[in-house]
């Protein structure tokens, strides 16, 4: 069987299986004079193995002589030597190890050591460390301390300007430009293919495919990053994935994050997020969710807030509730009035809410919308009071936001008498926006006598 392979500078040679105890070339004619020394190893009729048209040792069956002089240190030995390489077997590229196993074909000399390996290009593991694998390209491995089991194909992958890497093994790197800057350092079962991924380093067991990933990566393990431009703030974090073109952007140090389909910046501790798309998403579809009832657990109601967070509410709290009240007609509450000038009915009130409610009261009267985005609040109020002083007086009342009336709220209430207590109540559907104050006010509009309060409250509720 003839195999025809490629030397660094793109002339061909041809070598055949290896037997059990040596190498065997094809027996082959003369190579044409046009390609003679070129760099072609080949076997003449008359059993003699020639390189660059000089016979290079002795023809007998399972023993060649050993090379001490070639061109280009290309091939030193061949068969079985002994001698300075103990138990080597294949075709060794100047290797002064002991115990080198495998074929290593390469344009200059190393001082690696290639167990069970297959390491074909130009300049592989040149200055030392144990090898077992594959390794096929250029300037592969050149200065790695250690890297076992690891597949390595492509361009400047593996290499240092400083020190030897740190020992690493069970790694795939395919591509350009993998593991190529100073001191980094790779753990095991990493797997880089494209250009310029994993350049700084990496723990274990990650995963980063395309271009320029994963570029400032010095430690963290159980990252998968796809795309391009994917990672390139993360340092430490683990167990991210990334997927999609500048996904991850921001994230530093942290750690559980899954983002898909954008490139917005995140906190650089972002720990435990899902974020789909990005800010050109304008519809999300989900299937199996509508119209099924199969839950196992305990139910709740979802909804989402300006900033597209998803959030739960456990039922009989979907609906934000707060209220605040008065009640003492042993020490009632005075409103001053004068003829057809609005009042604000503040008495010291008490506030009430749901659990996790969005409702606050930062002064007496008032009660405040913490909710994020815009909603609609049914709002009901009720009181109960009578006159200072005087007889069949109207009075007007009406809600406020943030101290203006509210179209639509006015009502109108007569008092017959200052010893008769009156109870009016009434509801209105208001539009709050984030940080708006409920208030309601009061005017006489038949004289000056005062307004006296014995209960008063405000109920609001947000609808979804």
């Amino acid at each position: 069987m003839s195999n025809q392979v490629y030397s660094n500078d793109g002339d061909p040679y041809w070598l055949s299986a290896r037997g059990l105890d040596k190498i065997s070339f094809n027996k082959l004619p003369a190579p044409p004079l046009g390609y003679l020394n070129k760099g072609i190893l080949y076997e003449l009729n008359d059993g003699k193995l020639y390189f660059n048209g000089t016979e290079l040792g002795a023809s007998t069956p399972g023993i060649a002589a050993p090379v001490t002089s070639v061109l280009q240190d290309e091939i030193v030995t061949y068969g079985n030597t002994g001698g300075t390489q103990a138990s080597s077997s294949g075709i060794v590229a100047k290797s002064y190890g002991a115990n080198n196993t495998g074929i290593v074909l390469s344009n200059r000399g190393h001082t690696g050591l290639f167990t069970n390996a297959v390491a074909i290009g130009s300049d592989i593991g040149y200055t030392g460390g144990s090898h077992e694998g594959v390794y096929l390209g250029r300037n592969v491995a050149t200065n790695c301390a250690s890297n076992v089991e690891s597949v390595v194909i492509g361009k400047d992958i593996l290499t240092s300007l400083t020190s030897p890497f740190a020992d690493n093994y069970a790694n795939v790197f395919i591509g350009v430009r993998i593991g190529n800057t100073g001191l980094w350092q790779a753990g095991a079962a990493n797997v880089g293919i494209g250009s310029d991924v994993l350049s700084g380093g990496c723990g274990n067991n990650n995963i980063a495919i395309g271009g320029s990933n994963g570029l400032n990566m010095t430690g963290g393990s159980y990252n998968t990053l796809i795309g391009n431009g994917v990672g390139n703030q993360l340092t430490m974090g683990s167990s991210n994935v990334f997927l999609g073109p500048g996904a991850g952007n921001g994230i530093d140090t942290g750690d559980f994050n899954i983002v898909i389909g954008t490139n917005e910046t995140l906190g650089a501790t972002a720990t435990g997020l899902i974020k789909l798309g990005g800010s050109n998403t304008t519809d999300a579809y989900v299937r199996g969710i509508y119209n099924n009832t199969g839950h196992t657990g305990t139910p709740q109601a979802v909804m989402v807030d300006s900033a597209h967070k998803l959030c739960s509410i456990p039922f009989g709290e979907s609906m934000p509730i707060g209220e605040i009240y008065f009640n003492s007609f042993s020490v009632p509450y005075t409103l001053a009035l004068t003829l057809n000038t609005p009042a604000t009915i503040a008495p010291t009130s008490t506030l009430v809410t749901s659990s996790g409610s969005i409702f606050s009261s930062p002064s007496a009267g008032q009660l405040k919308y913490l909710g994020m985005h815009t909603a609609y609040a049914h709002v009901a109020v009720s009181m109960s009071g009578l006159l200072a002083a005087g007889t069949n007086v109207n009075l007007e009342f009406f809600l406020q936001d943030n101290g203006n009336p509210v179209a639509g709220s006015y009502f109108r209430r007569r008092f017959a008498s200052s010893t008769e207590y009156a109870t009016l109540a009434y509801h209105k559907v208001v539009q709050l926006a984030p940080d708006d104050v409920i208030t309601i006010a009061c005017t006489n509009i038949s004289d000056s006598n005062d307004l006296v309060l014995g209960n008063f409250n405000i109920v609001a509720v947000v609808g979804h």
